[in-house]
């Protein structure tokens, strides 16, 4: 059987790219309604990023359940984004610094998931397209994270 095409919508898109708003949101939230609103923001960006990190995962799986030429690796990739969002949990469980150190790995780790996206779907049919529009999200959410840490 061929391989399903990967093709962008400009709805999936435009709603892609909405995706953006939430940190944006976050970011702008203890500078509209002062910085009492400051770890809210922080918690609701975090949560966001562990949201679409896990997200990915689940999408790898798809993708290495649905397209037979994908790395041997990919489950194993898969499994990965929502075990790490797990473990990020655990500075805030038990008392330690959160959620600024993870906010920062989760970041780290959308901002390298796009090499995941590209070994997976490497050269197939609409990848350029996909593969730009996974590159930009991942990019925008990892660096509004990482400012949010690092403020």
């Amino acid at each position: 059987m061929a391989e399903p095409i990967l093709s962008i919508s400009r709805m999936q898109e435009t709603l892609g790219y909405a995706g953006l708003l939430p940190p944006a949101a976050c970011l702008l939230l203890p500078l509209a309604c002062g910085p009492d609103y400051y770890w809210t923001a922080l918690a609701l960006l975090y949560f966001y990023l562990a949201s679409i990190l896990s997200f990915l995962g689940g999408l790898w799986w798809g993708l290495a359940s649905s397209r037979p030429s994908t790395p041997r690796w990919t489950p194993v990739a898969a499994v990965l984004p929502p075990l790490a969002v797990s473990a990020s949990f655990v500075p805030w469980l038990v008392g330690w610094s959160w959620p600024k150190p993870s906010l920062a790995v989760l970041s780290l780790a959308l901002i390298l998931s796009p090499l995941v996206d590209r070994a997976i779907v490497g050269g197939h049919a609409g990848a350029t397209d996909w593969n730009r529009l996974r590159r930009r999200l991942s990019i925008g959410l990892g660096v509004s994270g990482l400012a949010f840490a690092f403020i």
